[in-house]
């Protein structure tokens, strides 16, 4: 009940992003869930081999609400390189207890 869609949990897209005064292009994850859900932990985790999730290090850009649905950003922790081109980003959805 959480999220808007089950079936599409989050939609991703590549963003350019300064850090620490260089700039680099990211993996941003895009999720949106229902405003009233606030019983439920929603955050993405990203691994660039499927096999090693990167649990909390994800960078959380921020929320906003609209017409119902509240949409959370969060971006890859290292920007997308020709030397690094697999990143992969998946949905953890928790109940807080």
């Amino acid at each position: 009940y959480a999220l808007v869609d089950a079936l599409e949990p989050f939609t991703i897209s590549i963003r350019n992003f300064e850090d620490n005064g260089s700039f680099g292009e990211y993996l941003v994850a895009t999720v949106s869930t229902m405003p009233g859900a606030d019983d439920a932990r929603v955050v993405v985790e990203f691994s660039s081999d499927l096999e090693n999730w990167e649990s909390g290090t994800a960078v959380f850009l921020g929320s906003d609400e609209q017409a119902g649905v509240t949409r959370r950003e969060w971006r890859a922790p290292t920007p997308w390189s020709v030397n690094n081109p697999l990143r992969f980003a998946r949905l953890v959805v928790t109940a807080r207890p």
